[in-house]
């Protein structure tokens, strides 16, 4: 199965940047029951475009990162509740604000959302 994530996320650090991000992603899920009923776990695996806003990171200015996300996750499905974790990437270019080459974050987060199906 496979389709498309889009998703939000908000990071706030103690001692930096609070950073924003927008992205889409394809994903493909690899294991787990393709019916959505009952309680079932899922893994997927999602590729995609990624837009940051990172704020508050001297000595650099406020600026914009375009770059990808790369992640797997891991739910437990309960109908078309989904809840797990999620492990990944998100990298990318100042587009600007900022001089920097490369900017990326390792990740682990959380994540609540809803699943559809959509027939073929």
């Amino acid at each position: 199965m496979h389709g498309v994530a889009l998703a939000y996320t908000h990071a706030d650090t103690v001692f930096g940047p609070n950073v924003n991000i927008v992205d889409a992603a394809y994903s493909i899920r690899f294991a787990g029951n393709p019916q959505l009923r009952g309680l079932t776990g899922a893994a997927y695996f999602d590729v995609g475009p990624a837009l940051g806003f990172v704020a508050h990171a001297p000595p650099a200015r406020d600026h914009a990162v375009l770059g990808a996300r790369v992640s797997l996750a891991f739910d437990a499905q309960i109908a078309n509740v989904t809840i797990g974790l999620i492990f990944g990437y998100r990298g990318g270019v100042p587009v600007s604000g900022t001089p920097d080459g490369w900017e990326g974050a390792a990740t682990a987060l959380l994540r609540l959302g809803l699943v559809f199906d959509a027939p073929p």
